[in-house]
């Protein structure tokens, strides 16, 4: 074998084997919470806008009539 097909194979071999994969699992007997829950808890702890007529719809108020299209806010 010739230097460029030995150094060919070597590089095959090392890209072929997993380097040091991150365990990302949480310690046992603890589940992780999904991130978008706890925004939306965040949300719901703190009122940016008080809606005394028609009803909340993410960061601000809509007609009660209204149907809300925007992601939960900080609108109560």
């Amino acid at each position: 074998m010739n230097v460029p097909m030995t150094a060919l194979v070597v590089v095959v071999a090392l890209l072929s084997v997993p380097a040091f994969a991150a365990d990302h699992t949480p310690w046992p007997g603890q589940e992780r919470e999904p991130v978008a829950s706890k925004w939306v808890e965040l949300a719901q702890q703190t009122c940016c806008k008080k809606c005394t007529r028609g009803q909340p719809c993410g960061n601000s108020c809509i007609s009660a009539s209204a149907k809300c299209k925007q992601p939960p806010g900080c609108a109560c």
